[in-house]
């Protein structure tokens, strides 16, 4: 069925005539349609009101609501990969090495963890090839030799006492 003839009652400018008498207004009004940038706000944003809180994504929110309740309520199930990188890569070193062997899975985590200079590890003992080819096996080889340590040393201060 053709549209409806025009009638002096419609307000439809899709009828009307645009520039030429070949093609309608609405044609034209696309053609002249500039979408609107909204991530351009950002870019003239001081340094000082980028870091605003009033200014993040709700995503940066999320992630840092995560990252600072990660040991308590660890995150990962149906969070996207990029996300978990952008957690993991915020996460302090220090978390319980029990509860990062069994949530943190991306190997930078563990690089950060073993080259840190607060971490106890020496240069000479992160030899990735002797532990797996991974940094975090790296890491808990370590963690489990310091256990063994200290169990042993508690052993003999029984045996003395």
């Amino acid at each position: 069925m053709p549209p409806a003839p025009p009638s002096s009652t419609c307000p439809v400018s899709a009828f009307s005539v645009g520039f030429t008498t070949s093609e309608s207004s609405l044609k034209e009004q696309v053609r002249r349609y500039k979408p609107k940038r909204f991530k351009e706000k950002q870019e003239h944003l001081s340094k000082k009101d980028q870091g605003s809180p009033a200014n993040e994504t709700l995503q940066i929110k999320c992630i840092k609501v995560i990252v600072a309740n990660f040991e308590s309520k660890p995150a990962h199930d149906g969070v996207k990969a990029e996300d978990l990188v952008s957690i993991t890569s915020r996460l302090p070193i220090n978390l319980d090495p029990k509860q990062a062997a069994v949530y943190v899975h991306d190997e930078s985590y563990w690089k950060r963890a073993c080259l840190d200079p607060g971490s106890s590890l020496a240069p000479s003992e992160c030899q990735i090839a002797e532990h797996g080819m991974t940094w975090k096996q790296v890491r808990l080889d370590k963690e489990r030799r310091k256990a063994g340590q200290m169990a042993g040393a508690k052993r003999q201060l029984e045996l003395q006492y």
